[in-house]
């Protein structure tokens, strides 16, 4: 009897449904969804250039990944690695502020929901349960959030060992530095004082690399976030 052929077939990952090429001109892309009872859709992002994508999330809710799931992958299909993905805890997840780099220059991103409990339907209502997103591609002629909002800026973004933070000339008073990973838990905290033309740099090397977040509270009250990738 003749031996049989045994023939592996790589199994490829989840074609996006939605494909959206992100140019590189340095203009914010604004995208929308409202999710339905057993939805199960994905997004594929792709850089103009190959440079990083930045996804920002305006607003949103979803339900515990109990539930509904969503999933943000760093490359163009769901066996890439994971940037972030909604928790079980609490029942419903505010995707407001959830941040993620696509250094490969790729997103891709993938939704699933249950029968019940959906932003079209009961439960989370379209006003306030909607998605709301932002991109951006960074082409290597700016940093990650340049741009001082309430006057801060950091860099090199991305950076390897070392951040520097540089406050405007107006900032005083001691602020508290938090960096947040990707699923939201502190990894690192610490403060510094400003002064005039002064900057605080941290120290990043005991992070593993990958997509951050920055919090800077001054004793004003105020509050700023940035978003902060280690390569």
């Amino acid at each position: 009897m003749a031996a049989g052929i045994l023939c592996l077939v790589a199994t490829p990952g989840l074609r996006a449904q939605e494909v959206v090429t992100v140019p590189c001109d340095g203009d914010t892309v604004v995208g929308t969804y409202c999710y339905v009872d057993n939805d199960d859709h994905s997004w594929l992002w792709i850089s103009d250039c190959g440079a990083p994508i930045f996804l920002h999330f305006i607003s949103g809710m979803i339900e515990s990944n109990a539930f509904d799931q969503v999933v943000i992958y760093d490359g163009s299909e769901n066996t890439a690695p994971v940037l972030y993905q909604n928790g079980s805890n609490p029942a419903t997840v505010d995707l407001a502020g959830v941040q993620a780099v696509g250094t490969s220059g790729y997103l891709f991103m993938q939704m699933t929901s249950n029968p019940t409990t959906c932003c079209a339907t009961e439960g989370l209502l379209p006003t306030d349960g909607q998605w709301q997103w932002t991109w951006v591609v960074n082409d290597g002629t700016v940093g990650i959030a340049e741009a001082p909002r309430n006057g801060f800026t950091l860099f090199p973004n991305p950076a390897t060992e070392e951040m520097t933070i540089r406050p405007a000339a107006t900032m005083q008073g001691t602020t508290q530095v938090e960096i947040l990973d990707a699923l939201g838990r502190m990894v690192l905290q610490g403060q510094f004082t400003p002064a005039a033309n002064a900057e605080g740099s941290v120290d990043l090397r005991g992070l593993r690399n990958g997509t951050y977040t920055v919090m800077l509270s001054t004793p004003g009250g105020k509050q700023e976030r940035h978003l902060l990738v280690i390569q």
